[in-house]
């Protein structure tokens, strides 16, 4: 039930995983919003998490949460403190870059968190993949102003992870970790960093010459 009107439970798509169904609940309104569900549960029933899908931020302070508008531009460092504490996905930052010569372009991303990496410029040239040592994508470029994108596949850490276990040391995740209690349990959110941690270094190099 979505602010009192009965929703068909019928999955349209999916969610990350196929057994992850996607129901439709209709457009939030602004103030406060209630989703009810009922299901069945008993002593041997594990009760899984319910995602909120769609186009909006989150306002994360402590345990309390308060949906927000879509940010609209994101800053480097971890994008949990930027209205995206839970996201898991796709990421695409885009950042103009302006060549003074025809040459290669030399992108360094040290400082990041994320599964992979993918470099590209709007060349339609195949993106490159810069997420193992020396961390670089080397890229052919026009003399001209363009625009890089790099495209970061964010952990799903946050969103699927055990981000009420307190213990940061805990080298191995299994069913206990999402179990936690006592001092390894807390009602606030234990979240790990995501996104680009600081700006990417450009270099441009040409036959003779090089500049930053």
């Amino acid at each position: 039930v979505f602010n009192g009107q009965k929703i068909t439970a019928e999955p349209n798509g999916w969610y990350v995983d196929k057994s992850i169904g996607r129901i439709a609940l209709g457009s939030l309104r602004k103030g406060e919003n209630s989703i009810e569900v009922a299901l069945p549960f008993g002593r041997r029933t594990n009760v899984e998490w319910c995602y909120l899908l769609g186009s909006f931020g989150v306002s994360l302070k402590g345990r309390e949460k308060r949906l927000t508008a879509l940010p609209e531009r994101l800053g480097f460092g971890s994008i949990t403190a930027q209205g995206l504490p839970f996201y898991s996905g796709k990421l695409s930052y885009h950042l103009p870059v302006t060549a003074s010569l025809d040459g290669t372009l030399t992108v360094h991303t040290p400082q990041y968190c994320a599964a992979t990496v993918l470099a590209a410029l709007e060349d339609g040239r195949s993106p490159v993949q810069m997420s193992l040592v020396p961390y670089k994508a080397y890229l052919p470029v026009k003399k001209g102003v363009h625009t890089l994108t790099l495209d970061l596949y964010i952990n799903r850490t946050n969103g699927f992870g055990p981000v009420h276990m307190t213990d940061r040391a805990e080298t191995w995740l299994g069913a206990g970790t999402w179990r936690t209690k006592g001092d390894k349990f807390s009602y606030e959110y234990t979240l790990a960093e995501e996104g680009l941690l600081s700006a990417p270094g450009c270099s441009l190099t040409v036959a003779d010459a090089h500049e930053e």
